[in-house]
């Protein structure tokens, strides 16, 4: 019931403390791997912007995107033979894939202009998984639905993270801390 300072344990890898706070759920970062994810995030926010801007275009092509992002296979699709009302960017592990699984994944609503960071679920197949820990999140459906009278075009079913209203500027900063925290929920 003590609340602790750092003069009160020993620090570091492989120290007590850091067992401690492994066993409870806390991921270690060292200092290295954090400079690394930093790097890895600013990378990824410069494909977002890549992507935003694209997805005004009729160009399908995704062979320019980065095929992963902290041990996560990157899928990018602008839509198959013409160009796709919704536009996505999913982010996947094993053995989940696009048509079958679950994976966080960014969706472009392109007649609304928001970008949708979602806890996406394949629409394809059932996926053999569930998200944890989302009871708290809205379906697009209820989102699209409320704000908008009726239900979305596509995607109903995944949860939302976050909305980013692209008449705004993009707060890379507020994207990065959601895409950290969904990426860390689901590895």
């Amino acid at each position: 019931g003590k609340e602790l300072n750092p003069n009160d344990f020993e620090g570091g890898i492989g120290t007590s403390a850091f067992k401690l706070l492994k066993k409870e759920g806390f991921k270690i970062i060292t200092k290295e791997q954090n400079i690394i994810e930093a790097k890895e995030n600013n990378e990824f926010i410069k494909l977002i912007e890549k992507f935003i801007i694209q997805s005004k275009t009729n160009n399908l092509k995704t062979t320019t995107y980065n095929k992963q992002f902290r041990d996560l296979k990157v899928k990018v699709s602008f839509g198959q033979g013409r160009s796709a009302r919704i536009p996505w960017v999913g982010l996947l592990k094993e053995p989940n894939t696009i048509s079958k699984g679950i994976y966080p994944v960014l969706l472009l609503f392109k007649e609304l202009n928001v970008l949708v960071l979602a806890y996406g679920t394949s629409e394809t197949n059932k996926p053999e998984f569930k998200w944890s820990n989302i009871d708290f999140s809205n379906t697009i459906n209820d989102w699209h639905s409320g704000e908008y009278g009726k239900s979305p075009d596509r995607y109903g079913s995944s949860y939302i993270k976050r909305i980013y209203d692209l008449d705004l500027d993009l707060d890379k900063e507020m994207i990065k801390q959601d895409l950290n925290e969904i990426v860390f929920e689901y590895q």
